[in-house]
C-alpha cells in the first residue's frame, strides 16, 4: 500500500493541467500497482509441516483515453506470481507456484465536465491464463493450465487533491463487480465454472494529464 501511495504522489505532483486533458492513469485496484509479499509460517511438529515460505508478486497497469464528450476507453494488464515451499518434519518438501496473466479492455463515461471531481462508470472485458505447478515430496510434478474470461462493472467518484498541491492527482474510490467464466483444467478437473468478485476499492487514485 505504501508503494502505491508513493507512486501516486510522484505522478500527481507537477504543473496544473488544462481543462481539456485527454489521458488518465488509474493507480490502485484495477490500476497501476506493484505489490510484493514474502511470508514465513512455523507449525507445530504434530502437524507434519516444519515451515512454509511463500512469495507473492503482483504487477498491474491501466491506461484510458478521455474523449471530448467525456467518453473514455482503454486497456489494462495484470501479472501475478505466487509461490510457496512447505518443508516437512520428516524431510523433503512440497512446492507450488502459479502465474496469472490477464488483459482487460474497458470503456466508460465521466458524469461531469470537471473530470477531477466527476463521478464515473466503467465496463470491462477481462481474459487471460492461469498456469499452476505442484510438486509434492516423492511425487512427480503436476501442471495445470486454466483460462478465464468475463465482464466487470465499476462505478466511482473522483475528488481533486489540488488543494494539497497535487494538481494532477485525484482520489477515486469505487465499487466494482466482476464475473469470470473458467476453462481449461480448472473447469475440466476442478469443476470450477464461474467466479464473482465484488470489491470496495478504497486505495485508488486517478492521474489526469
Amino acid at each position: 500500500m505504501k508503494k502505491l501511495i508513493a507512486l501516486a504522489l510522484v505522478l500527481g505532483t507537477g504543473s496544473a493541467f488544462a481543462d481539456n486533458h485527454k489521458h488518465l492513469v488509474s493507480v490502485g485496484t484495477k490500476g497501476v500497482g506493484l505489490d510484493w509479499t514474502m511470508q514465513a509460517d512455523d507449525y507445530k511438529k504434530s502437524s507434519g509441516t516444519k515451515k512454509e515460505d511463500s512469495n507473492d508478486l503482483n504487477l498491474s497497469a491501466n491506461y484510458r483515453y478521455v474523449m471530448p464528450n467525456n467518453v473514455m476507453f482503454g486497456a489494462g494488464l495484470e501479472y501475478t506470481n505466487d509461490s510457496s515451499k512447505e518443508k516437512l518434519v520428516g524431510g523433503g518438501s512440497n512446492k507450488s507456484s502459479s502465474t496469472t496473466q490477464l488483459i482487460n479492455l474497458n470503456a466508460g463515461y465521466n458524469f461531469g465536465s470537471d473530470l477531477s471531481n466527476a463521478a464515473f462508470g466503467l465496463v470491462r472485458y477481462t481474459m487471460g491464463n492461469i498456469n499452476s505447478k505442484d510438486k509434492d515430496a516423492g511425487q512427480p510434478s503436476e501442471k495445470s493450465k486454466s483460462r478465464v474470461s468475463g465482464f466487470g462493472l465499476e462505478v466511482g467518484k473522483r475528488f481533486s487533491l489540488a488543494s494539497w498541491g497535487l494538481t494532477n492527482l485525484t482520489y477515486a474510490p469505487s465499487i466494482s463487480y466482476d464475473m469470470w467464466s473458467w476453462g481449461g483444467d480448472a473447469k475440466k478437473d476442478g469443476g470450477l465454472k464461474t467466479t464473482t468478485v465484488t470489491a470496495l476499492n478504497i486505495v485508488k487514485f486517478d492521474v489526469l494529464f
